[in-house]
């Protein structure tokens, strides 16, 4: 059995990749063996992160996608004249722990947002949830409504 890590530098909740982070994938390869991959998060890069960020009112848009503005163990040789973006030195710094990490670790940055309010949630607010959960035929919903057309 193969066994890979991947150590994601954004912390998410379980609920947002729908996945149980505690537990491994496993899946067949051609039925040859198992792999196994164990999702991890490596906490301290983004202020989605940090305990004092408020995500009722948090705007990742405002604040560099909420990449902390912070120094890395590379700044000094990949940036000794402080010239470079915070983001190019970020990249530098997880390029370097991939090439630094055991053969079957990974560091991935997941870059995740929720959309916005889409048609879907505007008629439900239009019809109510009920009548959403129940009654609202597909045919209605194309048509969209009074206020507005869904596409």
């Amino acid at each position: 059995m193969l066994a890979s890590s991947v150590l994601a530098l954004l912390s998410l909740s379980a609920t947002s990749l729908a996945w149980e982070w505690e537990k491994s994938g496993r899946w067949n390869q051609a039925g040859e063996h198992k792999t196994t991959i164990n999702y991890t998060t490596v906490g301290g890069f983004f202020l989605q992160d940090d305990a004092a960020t408020d995500p009722k009112t948090f705007d990742y848009t405002t604040v560099n996608y909420g990449l902390i503005n912070r120094s890395y163990p590379t700044d000094r040789e990949f940036d000794r004249y402080r010239k470079k973006t915070q983001w190019q030195r970020f990249e530098y710094y997880v390029n370097t722990l991939n090439k630094n990490a055991d053969k079957d670790t990974q560091y991935k940055v997941l870059f995740m947002a929720r959309h916005g309010e889409g048609y879907h949630n505007a008629a439900e607010t239009y019809y109510g949830t009920p009548a959403w959960n129940v009654s609202v035929p597909l045919a209605a919903f194309l048509r969209g409504c009074a206020s507005m057309t869904w596409y």
